[in-house]
């Protein structure tokens, strides 16, 4: 498995990545559109995450290979965490083979909650 930004998971990238044994990517989020870019942006100050779900559909849709969405959680940021579910369960709505789940994976979640959108491969 290979974490990732997702910013350069690109198709021609991740067509790269397969031909690597690439079977499985992490990318990493920082809850909603208007969060995520506050806090990770271009140094010109754009943002990032439209071209990241960009990037997420279109290797999805090619099934390229599983991609799960880890979101990073510090205390300000949940509920802009269950808005990113609901926008890519809405990029996922073309793909009934999406899923949600969380593993929490700290103190900080006590109890398991619903929230992470993975995709299949198809035989990756």
């Amino acid at each position: 498995m290979m974490i990732s930004s997702g910013y350069q998971m690109t198709v021609p990238v991740a067509k790269r990545l397969r031909a690597a044994r690439v079977s499985k990517v992490q990318i990493t989020s920082d809850g909603d559109e208007a969060t995520h870019d506050s806090r990770r942006h271009l140094t010109s100050g754009r943002g990032t995450f439209r071209r990241i779900l960009d990037n997420i559909q279109a290797v999805t849709e090619r099934r390229l290979f599983k991609v799960s969405v880890r979101v990073n959680l510090d205390g300000r940021n949940e509920p802009q965490a269950r808005a990113l579910l609901d926008a890519l369960a809405a990029r996922a709505s073309a793909s009934a083979a999406a899923s949600r789940s969380i593993s929490p994976r700290s103190r900080a979640w006590p109890r398991p909650r619903r929230g992470c959108i993975c995709w299949p491969s198809s035989g990756g």
